[in-house]
């Protein structure tokens, strides 16, 4: 489920309309719309960033225990 910058994007600018009309109309179900598109985005930016970002904190500490000696 990984996304590119557009993706994520959009759909932050959906959870920013969505939550913009919530408080306009005064529509609770609108928020709910925001929470869930808002949802998605963090969803899909955890899954790009990944494994990769895990890797870099596994060898940073790696090294790190390494030039310390623990």
């Amino acid at each position: 489920m990984a996304a590119n910058k557009e993706e994520i994007a959009e759909l932050l600018q959906q959870a920013r309309m969505q939550a913009g009309k919530a408080a306009d109309q005064d529509q609770p179900a609108y928020y709910r719309d925001a929470f869930e598109a808002l949802a998605q985005a963090v969803e899909k930016l955890a899954n790009t960033v990944g494994e990769s970002h895990h890797e870099k904190v596994v060898r940073a500490v790696e090294e790190f225990q390494g030039d310390e000696g623990i």
